[in-house]
């Protein structure tokens, strides 16, 4: 595969980085949400997008993932990210450094619902 080839994978509406896909794994699994972090592993562990040659086959944080998760599972992890980033902001409506984190994963799930023409 070439780097034209693999960058226009990793645009994909439904692609999520290793970084991504993994935080949101142990938050789903942090908060009770097993079933679908069960759901994420195994698109960690099958769903991994073939790399370019130049890549190193061990650096696990280059990776993409393909999401085949139902719209269900995407408003669980939705709900759960918003509930996460608004207990994560200051009682006088402050952001803080883990909302804005929050807030980041949450930007990435709300965008791949609205992407993928799953809005409910």
């Amino acid at each position: 595969m070439n780097a034209n080839e693999y960058q226009r994978l990793e645009q994909e509406d439904n692609v999520f980085d290793f970084s991504t896909l993994s935080a949101t794994r142990k938050l789903l699994e942090e908060n009770g949400k097993l079933e679908v972090a069960q759901r994420i592993d195994q698109i960690l562990a099958n769903g991994g997008i073939d790399k370019q040659s130049q890549h190193d086959a061990y650096a696990r944080l280059a990776d993409f993932y393909r999401i085949t998760l139902p719209a269900e599972d995407i408003e669980v992890t939705i709900d759960m990210l918003l509930d996460l980033e608004a207990s994560a902001v200051t009682s006088d409506g402050q952001t803080t450094t883990l909302a804005s984190f929050y807030g980041s994963l949450l930007d990435a799930w709300n965008d791949l619902l609205q992407r993928s023409g799953r809005d409910t």
